[in-house]
């Protein structure tokens, strides 16, 4: 039994590293995103003076998107981690 245990234990701090470096790189291409979004937004700000207001569109719709798949993905994560 107590070897059970202590399989289960160590199966549950693999979890948590794994967890761990998971929500560590989400957060990379998090960050990475958004700043690319960033850039596309100013670009596409400029660009919409030339008559490019649908890329703007575009470009805010996805934005939206993907906060929404990341809160999503961050819920997920914290079943997990907590």
């Amino acid at each position: 039994v107590e070897q059970l245990r202590s399989g289960f234990v160590q199966v549950a701090r693999n979890s948590r590293v794994m967890t761990d470096r998971m929500n560590a790189a989400t957060q990379e291409v998090v960050a990475t995103s958004n700043a690319l979004i960033g850039y596309l937004l100013q670009s596409a700000a400029t660009d919409a003076q030339f008559g490019s207001r649908e890329l703007q569109e575009r470009l805010v719709n996805a934005e939206k998107g993907l906060t929404t798949q990341v809160e999503q993905l961050h819920g997920f994560l914290s079943r997990f981690s907590a």
